[in-house]
């Protein structure tokens, strides 16, 4: 099984062969890169599945309401100070500079890739979740997303790796805004191994300071979660790993090895105090 991966993933262009370049030692620098990715990658993960669960408790509350969706809708995360987390949809873009319609809280403790992979089949996943509907302006905060949204996919240098609208994030980090454009998939046997990008902006949203892709060629798979190997062999692009292999890990639930230009392969893993990497060779 491991061995037809490897084939697949080699044409993908994905990395499944040991490189010649001799090993180099990890200085300090690239530790704490790694470690930075390491941070943004569950950040960026967790962003995915709240704005993904909320659309869905939102889409479902409008169908019981009898309500059309939104021509254009846009969220925005709010991470709180207690660990909770609010997603607020942004409608009627187009008219007036829109307004919040409904709001999806979070509790703490909610683990929306749990309620997600589930399906929202059972309510024991979902509980801390909860929505309220009502009409009020847009916040400053709330702005930033519209127009970092629209910024982003406006640039001229992003691209995408499939034909289904794709996701979108920010985290704020100090005085830096870093958002994330995600190619994005609603089958769940298609997982994008590689496609998503990374933008730093202005602290109103609506400027793109700099743009990397974190990715070389696009790598779509197609496979059942049981067809899938014991660990993912992926090669990088810069430095150990990026917060987009992170992100893959956490997606396929299983490790996830980077092969780096300089012959280095790490492997970003669940270790006994949450997510890790470590080097193997």
């Amino acid at each position: 099984m491991l061995n037809r991966w490897c084939g697949w993933l080699a044409v993908t262009g994905l990395l499944c062969a040991c490189s010649s370049a001799p090993l180099r030692t990890i200085d300090d620098r690239e530790r704490a890169a790694a470690d930075l990715a390491l941070e943004r990658g569950q950040r960026l993960f967790l962003h995915d599945r709240l704005a993904w669960v909320a659309s869905d408790i939102y889409q479902e509350a409008l169908r019981r309401a009898g309500v059309a969706p939104p021509e254009s809708v846009v969220w925005a995360i709010r991470d709180e100070l207690d660990g909770a987390h609010m997603v607020s949809f942004i409608i009627d873009l187009e008219h007036g500079g829109g307004y919040v319609d409904a709001e999806v809280y979070f509790l703490p403790d909610a683990d929306p890739d749990a309620c997600l992979r589930r399906g929202l089949e059972d309510p024991k996943l979902c509980e801390g979740i909860d929505i309220a509907r009502g009409v009020r302006p847009v916040r400053v905060e709330e702005q930033r997303w519209v127009e970092a949204r629209k910024a982003m996919l406006s640039d001229p240098r992003l691209r995408v790796c499939t034909s289904v609208p794709p996701n979108f994030t920010l985290l704020p980090e100090g005085e830096r805004l870093i958002g994330y454009v995600l190619s994005a998939s609603n089958d769940p046997q298609r997982l994008i191994a590689a496609g998503h990008s990374r933008f730093e902006l202005s602290s109103d949203g609506t400027q793109v300071l700099d743009f990397l892709p974190l990715f070389r060629r696009c790598s779509v798979l197609q496979a059942e979660q049981s067809e899938l190997p014991a660990a993912l062999l992926v090669s990088g692009t810069r430095g150990l790993f990026d917060e987009s292999h992170v992100f893959l890990q956490l997606d396929l639930q299983r490790p996830v090895q980077v092969r780096d230009h300089r012959g280095r392969l790490i492997q970003i893993e669940d270790g006994d105090d949450g997510l890790r990497w470590r080097r193997l060779e």
